[in-house]
């Protein structure tokens, strides 16, 4: 045998005859068996590699969606205690001037601010004794001067909200957070301190309304580590708390995420973490991954089942070429364009050089109803949605052109005429003297990751019951409004628009009918008012209506203005239909024009605010002009309530 193999080798470099057995290690049948074998490597590689692929990017949309659902509950969380610290320094304003109207002032507050909370407001002298409370039952006086809401003010500590971490009330009995404000004198001295009672699960209650599933939960903790707030068990963990090693983690960045177990209930869960950007809470967003886990599984069998039948074809594909060496550079071409296509599960197609589709796959005719016979031997430019111009083509083919490749976002057309967004992915096959042969595209339909942003966006942006903007957007477009009043010199106007009596419809008939007629009062204003113009819901059955481009003329703008609000009013005072209920309602609309930036944004809601109130003092169903002398009234503007 060695002498065998010595002769061979020598025969092999001397150029002659080889013997058989060693001819065979050269037949074109051996070649293309090893050449099988290579590809069967790479497309069980490219399977391996995209089964990685998929892992990474569900676990990254995972925690993408849940940062951003961090940022959301951030906005609304600012918001929500936003609104009871504004509650409290109006009832503190009222309380230094008329201590003998807070039962008064905090009955106004219920219908307003705090009618969504089961709040109590106790009032603690600066001997910290208890000089005011509405907790019932008239609770026996009790020292409070030792708790820590009130000793950081009595130290001096700066005049703002404070929320402490969740205590027993010793007059209430209950297990509550402390929302409080310093009393403090015209001179400045301490007088005491404000406090408004808040149940600690109320906090973060608002999660329960918004569509998230039911796997999330949100935490609020103090930047002391105490859990203040959570949305699920809080009985449970009621007195947990985050040790000094667990609080430094959070503050060593101000937003973070990881997927690790919960320190609570060692639950293994995508946890999203940021510290509130108004006040010193540790906003903490947690949901379970399970459901992507289930979608990667999901889609690895189906990536594996793909990966098994393109190689059942490549195998056949080779066998075939081993019995028909003939048609040797036509399984060529058909090889390097499966090459390419099957390494997708994706909707596919092939066209020639000139970009005739040549071949569809099944997930093609799935996504846009175009079958082969409908499609094969025509232009792909059927399917345009006519949303892209001409340069956006001649800038994706020049791509094309210069790299081999083009990779984005189109909106097409599916054969029953819809309009949908894809991510497609164009590249040039090259024949052996590197001139194109043929294009594979490959798309899938990304509605759902549209619609799903788009729902992130409504939440954030737009009122949830009329589909109306929310105080936030109407923020936004006040402040463009005025810029925009400052650069051409047209006024603006805001009208705040409250319905008389609406709590009354909702004690008698039900909430369901009240939503019945906030849903049509939106449609009626919307009908008031021009296309550019603003209609928000604040909350509740507030309304404002922005109006943009009035004369520059103040004079001319209020005629504007009056003009619009006589016609809300008219529009308004029609009866309802409420699910067959007949209804009669009116509106108090207060309105206050301007120009430029001469007032913020808070500014002018609160002067259409107050000449709302005087709209009301003055009967209702009217509509009343700020007054500058509106600000020095004492409040008495609101005693008939909303």
């Amino acid at each position: 045998m060695p002498h065998e193999k010595q002769d061979v080798h020598h025969r092999a470099h001397a150029g002659g005859p080889l013997p058989r057995r060693g001819r065979l290690l050269y037949t074109p049948r051996l070649q293309l068996a090893l050449f099988g074998a290579l590809l069967l490597c790479l497309i069980w590689a490219t399977v391996l590699w995209e089964s990685r692929r998929i892992h990474q990017d569900h676990l990254d949309k995972f925690r993408n969606e849940l940062v951003h659902l961090s940022e959301v509950l951030d906005v609304t969380l600012v918001r929500q205690i936003g609104s009871l610290d504004n509650a409290l320094l109006f009832l503190r304003a009222e309380y230094l001037d008329h201590p003998e109207d807070i039962k008064r002032t905090i009955r106004l507050l219920r219908e307003g601010p705090f009618r969504d909370f089961e709040v109590h407001v106790t009032v603690i002298g600066k001997d910290g004794y208890p000089k005011f409370t509405d907790i019932p039952g008239q609770p026996a006086p009790a020292y409070l001067g030792d708790r820590e809401h009130f000793r950081v003010f009595a130290d001096g500590g700066p005049d703002q909200l404070y929320i402490s971490d969740p205590v027993l009330g010793r007059l209430s009995k209950r297990w509550g957070l402390q929302l409080a404000r310093p009393l403090l004198g015209k001179d400045g001295r301490f007088l005491g301190v404000m406090v408004i009672f808040l149940p600690p699960e109320q906090l973060t209650r608002f999660i329960q309304t918004l569509d998230i599933g039911t796997d999330t939960i949100m935490s609020v903790l103090s930047a002391r580590g105490a859990l203040i707030s959570r949305s699920v068990d809080l009985e449970k963990y009621r007195d947990s708390r985050l040790d000094a090693a667990q609080l430094a983690e959070y503050q060593n960045q101000r937003a973070g995420y990881s997927l690790r177990h919960s320190i609570l209930d060692q639950v293994e869960r995508g946890i999203a973490h940021r510290w509130v950007s108004t006040y010193p809470l540790l906003l903490v967003v947690s949901r379970s991954p399970e459901t992507a886990h289930a979608e990667i599984r999901g889609l690895k069998e189906v990536l594996f089942v793909l990966g098994g039948m393109i190689s059942l074809v490549v195998i056949g594909a080779l066998w075939l070429l081993g019995r028909a060496m003939q048609q040797h550079r036509k399984d060529e071409v058909e090889l390097r364009i499966a090459e390419k296509a099957f390494q997708t599960q994706e909707g596919m197609f092939v066209t020639d050089e000139n970009g005739i589709v040549l071949r569809i796959n099944s997930a093609f005719t799935e996504i846009t109803g175009y079958t082969a016979g409908d499609i094969v031997g025509k232009n792909p430019r059927l399917r345009s949605s006519g949303r892209h111009d001409a340069a956006f083509y001649s800038a994706m083919w020049a791509r094309i052109r210069t790299t081999g490749s083009w990779k984005g976002e189109i909106w097409n057309r599916r054969k029953n005429g819809e309009i949908y967004p894809e991510s497609v992915t164009i590249t040039a096959v090259r024949g052996a003297d590197e001139t194109v042969t043929h294009y594979v595209a490959t798309m899938h339909d990304i509605s759902e990751r549209k619609a799903a942003e788009d729902q992130i966006h409504t939440l954030a942006f737009y009122d949830a019951l009329t589909l109306l903007p929310n105080r936030r957007l109407l923020q936004d477009r006040i402040q463009q409004t005025m810029l925009a009043s400052m650069r051409s010199g047209h006024h603006g106007a805001l009208l705040f628009i409250d319905l008389d009596r609406f709590k009354q419809l909702n004690d008698t008939l039900g909430h369901d009918y009240g939503d019945l007629l906030l849903q049509q009062v939106a449609q009626r204003l919307k009908e008031c008012v021009r296309q550019a113009d603003t209609v928000a819901r604040l909350g509740g059955d507030e309304f404002v209506v922005l109006l943009e481009e009035l004369n520059p003329d103040a004079t001319v703008a209020r005629e504007e203005t009056m003009a619009v609000g006589q016609k809300i009013l008219a529009s308004l005072n029609r009866p309802y239909d409420l699910n067959g209920h007949a209804h009669l309602s009116t509106p108090s609309i207060g309105a206050t024009i301007f120009c430029g930036l001469q007032n913020s944004r808070e500014e002018l809601i609160k002067q259409a605010d107050l000449a709302m109130y005087k709209a009301k003092s003055a009967g209702r169903n009217t509509l009343c002009f700020f007054d500058p002398a509106m600000l020095q009234q004492d409040g008495e503007a609101t005693s008939d309530g909303r």
